[in-house]
């Protein structure tokens, strides 16, 4: 639980450099963001791979497409979250 509330604050800095073009914040925050991700994980690399390509300035698109995967890999710990809470006999086999 306590990694989800990370991720989305490490979230809101990350809109916030985006929004004010701040290059500091956002690499400032890049590298706090790979301490909390799982660099084997390719839904987790890419949001690295998001991050470390950006170059300046106000870019919607890169930063709509972060928000996709940060969303994606939360639901996923969540639903995975879920699972390993239920007893092993309700679980379903993935």
């Amino acid at each position: 639980m306590k990694w989800r509330a990370k991720i989305r604050e490490l979230s809101l800095d990350i809109e916030h450099a985006y929004a004010t073009c701040d290059a500091n914040l956002m690499r400032k925050t890049m590298r706090e963001f790979q301490l909390y991700l799982n660099p084997i994980d390719k839904s987790e690399e890419n949001i690295v791979t998001i991050l470390a390509s950006y170059t300046g300035g106000s870019d919607t698109a890169r930063c709509n497409e972060f928000f996709s995967q940060v969303a994606f890999v939360l639901r996923r710990d969540w639903e995975n979250t879920e699972r390993e809470s239920m007893p092993f006999h309700r679980r379903k086999k993935s």
